[in-house]
């Protein structure tokens, strides 16, 4: 009888253990973010929220592009404890550019790796549509965070 009392309490701690340690993510403790003044804050609770975070570099070129994926976002989150990631897509118009204007699907293709993984890991995405020409690209930006607004 005394066994297996003991055995049922072991077994109780360990799942009010594993229940405390179920990790909060940003996403499920602040819900969507509003601006309040000057201040970003918490729908869920109308605290301000300090945002805390890595941009990656530009997406079209050989030294940023590598680091779209999955696990940069895992290991972001896991070891410097982002709760945000800024996307800067390369847009670029130059007549050597490999970004969004000439290249939509692979440079789309990253964007959405980069919001999966940020989803999945409950932190917040700012997608930057990075370009020094942006005054002449409205109707593609208009069309590009149309789709990823729908997404």
């Amino acid at each position: 009888m005394k066994l297996k009392q003991i055995v049922s309490a072991l077994v109780f701690m360990v799942s009010i253990t594993g229940f405390a340690q179920k990790l909060v993510t940003p996403v499920e403790m602040h819900g969507r973010l509003k601006v309040e003044g000057v201040k970003i804050t918490s729908a869920l609770h109308g605290d301000p929220v300090q945002l805390r975070g890595m941009s990656l570099f530009w997406s079209q070129w050989g030294d940023g592009s590598k680091y779209y994926t999955r696990g940069v976002v895992d290991q972001l989150v896991d070891d410097w404890k982002i709760n945000v990631i800024r996307i800067a897509m390369g847009v670029n118009t130059g007549a050597d550019s490999s970004g969004y204007i000439k290249n939509k699907a692979t440079e789309k293709a990253k964007v959405i790796t980069i919001i999966d993984a940020a989803i999945a890991r409950g932190i917040y995405v700012i997608i930057d549509w990075h370009s020094h020409d942006a005054n002449l690209e409205l109707a593609e930006a208009k069309t590009f965070f149309a789709e990823m607004a729908q997404l």
